[in-house]
């Protein structure tokens, strides 16, 4: 078992800030009373019992058609970075950018942005949906905002306390500028869409990831795509899922950059033939996931080599698989209730309850969008790697492939395994809302992947 890294942990939580808590507010032991005594979790069960009235039922229409939008975001220099906390960029490794991808089958349009960001805040999210209802008519519930997890982002967008600590104090008119870009690509995308068939797989980068909480611990080697194509079988869009922390690029870093997704991004794109190919990444269940990258002289040397190793793999996947045809697309986006705040300060103390509500949410959201036999389920935090995987198992029992997209929407913290909440390990004591969030997260997703997921029988492979 691997002990908490203190270094890593005072970017988001300095040990001598829980020092001062514990002799300003006292501490107390965690509260393991049973999740379904939970005020929270009843609340959230009465929302999720009408979930057969809420979610819209997966519609069927008439051609899928695609549209994409990339839009550079980046900052001017010299200001903070995301991820570890006292930095200010003083370059630019890769631009910034929001990705966007919209997937329409007439009556239903979603969209999905990928963003090279740390993470994506509740606010940031609610600004973002606000800019772009004000053009055109997408609901809230078809607009998944996630952030690929890049620790070498822009900073200064978030107001809370914890998202100062590790991305520097807010800045109105960087978040200004980068909720407008992220909004333009939005808008971008729903207006181009164009008649596009669909391909589906996964590629194996066993390889390239390791379980960093646990030595042998249990990982996710999916590599998994989805990849839009026109009419004549040329590549339009990537939509690329891997389940490993962005973090080859570390605090001695000064340079802004999107770490190796950037790369499999700029790999993909850049073997354009004229479509004008734009590719998503996305990150998975990350939570105890760190990269492995292939050997390099340097560390942008690895990140390259990783980034373009990811690519390749998606490419030789794809060129060996079918098409389809699908006009199923469908979403749903659930509010949670959270369960009461327990800011740890030891395996089994905490902070008071109103400390923790002082500093951190009490709601968040999932969200589920179908596209044909595939499920992107959107989580707004690190999730446990054995977490993903039994999401990705129980949505294969109901015939459907999973992509689980972490950071996605609001952030927060940590989600892993309840058997491993009392452990001395960083993601745990990064796990801000108490024991059981593992059974209240996939509780809650299982629930929204049945009202998802009626038979798909509009989707066939392309003859």
């Amino acid at each position: 078992m691997k002990r908490m890294n203190f270094r890593q942990a005072r970017s988001l939580f300095p040990s001598g800030f829980a020092a001062l808590c514990v002799l300003l507010f006292g501490c107390s032991s965690i509260d393991y009373t049973a999740l379904d005594l939970h005020p929270s979790y009843q609340i959230t069960e009465r929302d999720l019992s009408d979930l057969g009235r809420i979610a819209p039922a997966p519609a069927s229409g008439g051609t899928l058609r695609v549209g994409t939008a990339r839009i550079d975001i980046s900052p001017p220099m010299g200001l903070p970075l995301a991820g570890y906390g006292g930095r200010t960029s003083t370059g630019v490794r890769d631009p910034i950018y929001a990705r966007a991808l919209a997937v329409s089958n007439g009556p239903v349009t979603v969209v999905i942005v990928s963003a090279d960001l740390l993470a994506i805040t509740g606010d940031l999210s609610a600004v973002v949906i606000k800019k772009v209802q004000k053009t055109v008519p997408l609901p809230e519930r078809d607009l998944l905002i996630a952030a690929t997890n890049t620790h070498s982002g822009p900073g200064s967008m978030g107001k809370r306390f914890w998202e100062t600590l590790a991305a520097g104090p807010y800045n109105d008119a960087v978040f200004e500028m980068t909720t407008d870009g992220i909004s333009r690509a939005v808008i971008e995308a729903y207006r181009n869409l164009r008649s596009a068939t669909l391909v589906y797989g996964r590629a194996d980068g066993g390889d390239l990831i390791l379980n960093r909480m646990l030595k042998d611990g249990p990982t996710d080697p999916e590599v998994s795509f989805l990849l839009f194509r026109s009419p004549e079988g040329r590549p339009i869009a990537y939509l690329i899922n891997f389940s490993a922390h962005p973090t080859l690029l570390r605090s001695s870093n000064r340079l802004l950059s999107g770490d190796f997704p950037a790369v499999v991004s700029r790999t993909l794109e850049e073997r354009d033939d004229g479509t004008g190919i734009v590719a998503l990444y996305t990150s998975g269940a990350v939570a105890d996931q760190r990269p492995n990258p292939p050997h390099g002289r340097s560390v942008y040397e690895r990140t390259d080599r990783m980034g373009r190793e990811l690519a390749d793999r998606v490419s030789k996947s794809a060129a060996g698989s079918s098409a389809r045809i699908t006009n199923v697309v469908a979403a749903a986006k659930i509010t949670l209730v959270l369960p009461d705040p327990q800011i740890k300060v030891g395996t089994n103390r905490r902070l008071p309850v109103w400390v923790g509500r002082a500093l951190l949410d009490g709601t968040t959201s999932i969200q589920v969008i179908r596209i044909g036999p595939v499920l992107l389920l959107g989580v707004p935090c690190d999730l446990g790697a054995e977490i993903g995987l039994a999401l990705k198992r129980y949505a294969r029992s109901r015939g459907f492939d999973a992509i689980v997209i972490g950071f996605a929407n609001a952030y927060i913290g940590y989600v892993i395994s309840d058997k491993y909440y009392p452990w001395p390990t960083y993601e745990a004591f990064m796990s801000f809302n108490g024991p059981y969030m593992e059974d209240f997260m996939t509780g809650a997703l299982r629930k929204t992947i049945e009202a998802m997921t009626a038979p798909h029988t509009s989707f066939v492979e392309e003859p």
